[in-house]
């Protein structure tokens, strides 16, 4: 036998050996990108009336580079927030908003955001200019993708078991979007379920927090929708985020998984 052909075959095991290993690698890194999850926070759903609120983060959950999206729903369309920052001095702007004004009490739906955030927030103050009651905060952390540029927003309202919205998608996104959708309606105690092909970030406080990634989709019409136990009035809206240039997105901190509680 050819000495040559043991090292050759030697070589060859070593290298299926080092693509299994770097196969283990990178699952669970794919796994985390795109969104890291609903931010937990405390004290982020009242029943009352208040002026300002106070989301407190997982602290290091966010990164200098991220994008934070604040979804805010609010049973009367009333309230208006009128400002939102974080304890690291960034200030966030509204993206979109819509009502829902097919019922005496009222579905309200606002998305503000922050692009490529600076420092480490752990905490989002909102101050309002107009209140009401049943208010719902949900923070989500946006990475990995074009997280400086300005995201692109769609919105829904109706009445009905399944809350809905479509956002198009810039002809720029051919490299693939990240969709995420968020709901709010009227009725406590529903049970949401998320649409097709979308993952559930949060499913509490009569809000549904969803997402998606898709590749390709630049230049079309995409929808998102969850679907609740009770007809009843509701408001929501979709978020479209570009993908990062050359289309594979890279995580910022592929390290910072947020523990859910």
């Amino acid at each position: 036998m050819d000495p040559r052909d043991d090292q050759r075959g030697v070589l060859m095991r070593r290298l299926w050996m080092t693509l299994f290993a770097l196969l283990l690698f990178a699952l669970p890194v794919a796994a985390q990108m795109g969104v890291r999850g609903t931010l937990p926070y405390v004290s982020c759903n009242q029943t009352s009336t208040p002026a300002t609120q106070t989301c407190v983060m997982n602290s290091g959950a966010a990164a200098t580079g991220d994008m934070i999206l604040v979804f805010i729903q609010g049973n009367s369309i009333g309230f208006r927030a009128s400002t939102v920052t974080d304890n690291a001095t960034n200030s966030y702007s509204l993206l979109c908003s819509v009502n829902n004004t097919g019922g005496a009490a009222t579905q309200r739906t606002e998305v503000w955001y922050k692009a490529n955030v600076t420092g480490t927030p752990s905490s989002i103050s909102i101050t309002y200019s107009a209140t009401t009651d049943r208010l719902a905060v949900t923070p989500v952390l946006v990475y990995g993708y074009e997280v400086a540029a300005t995201p692109v927003c769609g919105t829904g309202q109706g009445s009905s078991t399944t809350a809905s919205a479509s956002v198009t998608v810039p002809a720029a996104n051919s490299g693939g979007t990240l969709l995420i959708g968020g709901f709010g309606q009227m009725t406590s105690g529903v049970i949401f379920t998320a649409g097709a092909n979308y993952t559930m970030l949060s499913n509490s406080y009569r809000n549904c927090t969803e997402y998606r990634s898709l590749s390709a989709v630049g230049g079309t019409t995409q929808s998102a929708s969850c679907a609740s136990s009770t007809n009843t009035y509701w408001s929501g809206a979709l978020v479209a985020v570009k993908a990062a240039t050359g289309g594979a997105s890279t995580p910022v901190r592929m390290r910072a998984v947020v523990r859910r509680r």
